[in-house]
């Protein structure tokens, strides 16, 4: 299925790790002492509730005698999260037990954060891709559910109303999450958000002691991760009795991968280490699909704010999001990296297109992946080293 070039490209990634000054002591992690050689991990279980102090000094070790770190990190994209969940299930197979006792650290922005919370919660890729598949035209209404939506919202919210009302999406998170708290997911977790009224990135952790969204629920700040401007209106989050207008974190980080990698350097070093010092670290990178869709040179130059509207946001997360892939590999290194990402030429790449023809397209897209370019590979290698390095 060919995509039709005069429809408007939308929304996608963005990084925007900030660097901050001097790095505090996490009030929840005890100082890391020197890592020690272990001939195997502790179990999985064991794996997720000890301080990181424990697991760097227990934890997997390589044929280089160096502990491992392990990190998972998805991607924003929308209904094209779908990629993401079944590339995941080839690594889940793989495996054979539930991705969370694998990674000490999942990270997740925008749809990424729907699917971090999932694994993290104990939910398989399975249930995540039938979330997809019954919830997308739920969250993502098509052309009817749209204009009833915009018309019922002109006196509330003006001719300039986000394309949909939310509701779904709030709805679907619920069903989805329930009352869980994002302090109760047994492993640590990563949401990054955005706060309109502090203009400021938000890294939620699940695992600090000190942050108070901790006791929100998991569904309020994947709302607040998913919110993404244009489509859907601010969430309003609730942490310590003052609200915060957020929105979708993919204005400040669509992928990731920088922040975790960032977070899993300063919890494996000691508290007065300057500069932190770079753990061995395995980190798997998943991306929703790379737009192909050209922006020919008359159109970039002619362009006004009302044609760049939703291209220009497009355009923001895809080329920082290949910037923080480019920046982690160098980091991390080629061995310890792994990126699964593809193009989108056989599927539309509109973030909000959940209708059953393109859900099909898209799965094509991922299945297609796996069996001729190179995924299915790639998720081998990956699912060898975390098993090779000492995992029960």
């Amino acid at each position: 299925m060919k995509r039709s070039k005069s429809r408007p490209a939308q929304a996608r990634r963005v990084n925007g790790a900030t660097s901050k000054p001097a790095r505090k002591a996490d009030p929840s992690v005890a100082a890391p002492a020197a890592p020690a050689p272990a001939a195997a991990m502790a179990g999985a279980s064991e794996l997720r509730s000890q301080p990181i102090a424990k697991v760097a000094a227990a934890s997997d070790v390589g044929a280089t005698g160096v502990p491992t770190y392990r990190v998972l990190s998805l991607d924003g994209g929308g209904i094209r999260g779908l990629l993401t969940a079944i590339w995941l299930r080839d690594l889940r197979q793989r495996l054979g037990s539930p991705l969370r006792d694998h990674f000490h650290l999942i990270a997740g922005t925008s749809t990424g954060s729907i699917l971090a919370c999932a694994l993290a919660s104990g939910r398989e890729p399975d249930e995540i891709i039938a979330l997809y598949r019954e919830k997308g035209e739920q969250i993502f209404p098509g052309l009817g559910g749209r204009v009833w939506s915009r018309l019922t919202r002109i006196v509330s919210d003006g001719l300039s109303a986000p394309r949909y009302d939310g509701t779904g999406l709030i709805t679907a998170l619920k069903e989805a999450f329930g009352e869980l708290r994002f302090g109760d997911l047994p492993t640590r977790t990563m949401v990054v958000a955005y706060d309109t009224q502090d203009r400021s990135a938000k890294v939620f952790k699940s695992w600090r002691m000190d942050h108070e969204e901790r006791n929100n629920f998991v569904w309020e700040l994947v709302a607040s991760s998913c919110s993404a401007p244009v489509y859907f209106p601010a969430f309003p989050l609730t942490v310590n009795g003052q609200l915060r207008p957020m929105i979708d974190g993919g204005v400040a980080a669509n992928n990731p991968c920088a922040c975790a990698v960032a977070e899993a350097v300063r919890l494996n070093s000691p508290v007065d280490a300057s500069p932190p010092a770079l753990p061995g670290l395995i980190v798997a990178s998943f991306g929703t699909g790379q737009t192909t869709r050209p922006i020919p040179y008359e159109a970039a130059r002619q362009w006004g704010a009302v044609q760049w509207m939703l291209p220009i946001i497009d355009v923001l997360m895809d080329g920082s999001g290949d910037s923080t892939s480019y920046i982690v590999e160098q980091l991390v290194g080629e061995q310890g990296y792994f990126r699964f990402n593809t193009a989108l030429t056989d599927a539309y790449d509109d973030i909000d297109n959940a209708s059953p023809v393109n859900l099909h397209a898209l799965e094509g897209v991922a299945t297609r992946y796996l069996s001729d370019g190179g995924g299915s590979a790639k998720v081998a290698r990956l699912a060898n080293l975390l098993m090779s390095t000492g995992k029960v």
